[in-house]
């Protein structure tokens, strides 16, 4: 039996309605910007950060809770994007780490 996320922000609780599809798509989109144009989006990491952690998140809660009503072919999909959207943060974050440091809400963010 797979244990249940409590840690699901609350924030998000109007995603849950959201189509997963629709979710992954989303991510999809972010992680592809970001690969793409991450020197140029560093003004706007603080958002940027907030919104790919957020659905980095919601993948997971779909991926825990909604599994058996999710096709495979997604969840496999939601599965490759969650994992390229993790991988892109870290590098976004390692290569804008001094803007990470000098911002205050994001430091009040991540910790």
């Amino acid at each position: 039996m797979m244990k249940k996320r409590q840690d699901f922000p609350q924030s998000l609780d109007l995603c849950k309605a959201t189509p997963p599809k629709k979710v992954l798509g989303v991510l999809s989109t972010i992680v592809s910007m970001m690969e793409k144009l991450n020197h140029l989006m560093a003004p706007h990491y603080t958002k940027l950060l907030h919104l790919l952690l957020s659905l980095i998140q919601y993948a997971a809660f779909l991926l825990d809770e909604k599994r058996d009503q999710i096709n495979n072919k997604t969840i496999n999909s939601m599965k490759t994007a969650r994992q390229t959207a993790i991988k892109c943060l870290a590098q976004f974050m390692d290569k804008n780490l001094e803007y990470i440091y000098t911002d205050a809400e994001c430091q009040e963010y991540l910790m």
